[in-house]
């Protein structure tokens, strides 16, 4: 059944947004109007015809949801990520659900609005994926731009050696203190006159020989400039920083391959919800999560525990100064870039609202995580029905299940009990 609750009509009229001194008929009916009357549709059609060309979306989604309550759970709830997307902003104004349109013609996809975001692109997929898209759009702005310029694009990937029983913790801060070395080294120096800017990015995976940070430098460059001096100089600036590294710590890309690298940017998450295998590389903090989550795997848990907690304040993309503006790209923090913004292409055509209270109960509630659940359900029927339904307490198919004496399990001590006070020999 699509939906698991089972409220008995005490319930159902206690929590209704009604007289409860109605029958449980007529406040069930009272209800389902309510559920509409804080509906506000604008345009009418029927939602199912289009909803099997979600599947795939709304199954990520799921899998986005379940990752993020187990990552909250590894966490401690020490981190915002337990709110995220779960707790209400505002208790009066509820959550509304919202149905958009897009241009890619794909069906309408869901959303809510008026929860809270935490904006970590380390520590939430939710977030993650959302911010991850909007630096894509970025970077893909800069190369636009770069080529529209007539400048040459690079990629520099720069790491170092490292070992299973390296600290993750100490070997990210020793490759920052050797990046700032190859910045000042004289080899750098000396290009950087014919360096229009650059953009950093830090990645991590895990594998059999520990922790493997990294960094992706793209380069934009006036012309065409010989940029192996920084081989050695990157080399040299890794022993300052008291690390070693040798020829594959140092990787020079062409211009197309840094735009398939871009290009993957975001989607590259996605991708690990159905890939959680290690690979050649290792696994990216992302597959951790999901072996965690899924299969059950304490090392993995372990693993991505260690990593959220060192990445945490930590920038995912670093852009030299000025470049930005030079690139015409806007300025966007994280917790901004994690909203719902509006889309090229999309239109909303419905939106429901549901009150903090069933909310609460019903949906993002600590015996369970419905969440996905509801918006599979509104891309079938739309917001309205949706919201409406829960509101009067069940999905179709679910039987509303009326005041009953209380059974005790078998073999509880409630039943040991009621056995004790209804024996004749007592």
């Amino acid at each position: 059944m699509l939906w698991q609750s089972r409220l008995t009509t005490q319930n159902l009229v206690a929590r209704a947004p009604f007289d409860a001194g109605r029958g449980a008929s007529e406040a069930s009916n009272q209800g389902l109007a309510d559920a509409r009357l804080d509906s506000t549709a604008k345009s009418v059609r029927h939602f199912g015809q289009d909803s099997h060309k979600n599947k795939g979306y709304g199954e990520n989604r799921s899998v986005r949801f379940r990752h993020q309550r187990h990552a909250a759970k590894l966490l401690g709830g020490k981190a915002r990520v337990g709110l995220c997307r779960w707790s209400v902003v505002s208790k009066s104004a509820g959550v509304d659900i919202v149905a958009s349109s897009y241009a890619d013609d794909q069906g309408d996809r869901v959303h809510y609005e008026g929860l809270q975001t935490c904006g970590s692109v380390w520590s939430c997929p939710c977030c993650s994926a959302r911010i991850s898209e909007t630096r894509r759009d970025e970077m893909n702005q800069l190369l636009s731009w770069a080529r529209a310029q007539g400048y040459r694009v690079m990629m520099l990937t720069l790491t170092a050696r490292h070992g299973r029983d390296d600290d993750l913790e100490d070997l990210l801060d020793r490759m920052k203190d050797a990046k700032q070395r190859w910045a000042r080294h004289r080899s750098y120096r000396m290009i950087k006159p014919n360096m229009i800017g650059s953009v950093t990015a830090t990645e991590v995976t895990s594998g059999g020989h520990g922790w493997h940070p990294h960094f992706h430098v793209i380069v934009i460059m006036d012309g065409d400039h010989d940029l192996t001096p920084l081989r050695d100089a990157w080399l040299a600036s890794l022993r300052g920083a008291g690390l070693d590294g040798t020829g594959a710590g140092w990787d020079i890309r062409s211009a197309d391959e840094t735009g398939r690298y871009v290009a993957k940017w975001g989607a590259a998450e996605e991708l690990t919800l159905s890939a959680k295998k290690k690979g050649r590389a290792g696994r990216t903090p992302a597959q951790l999560l999901a072996a965690s989550s899924d299969d059950g795997d304490r090392k993995a848990g372990y693993l991505w525990s260690e990593y959220a907690k060192v990445f945490h304040g930590r920038r995912q993309l670093v852009w030299s100064r000025g470049l930005k503006a030079l690139a015409g790209v806007g300025e966007i923090d994280d917790q901004d870039a994690a909203q719902d913004q509006q889309q090229d292409g999309q239109t909303e055509t419905a939106r429901a609202n549901i009150p903090h209270r069933v909310w609460r109960d019903d949906v993002a509630a600590r015996r369970a995580d419905r969440r996905a659940e509801l918006l599979d359900r509104a891309e079938e029927v739309g917001p309205d029905e949706a919201a409406a339904e829960l509101v009067a307490g069940h999905m179709p198919g679910d039987v509303i299940e009326h005041d009953r004496p209380h059974q005790p399990r078998p073999g509880g001590l409630a039943a040991v009990a009621f056995a004790v006070i209804r024996s004749p020999d007592g």
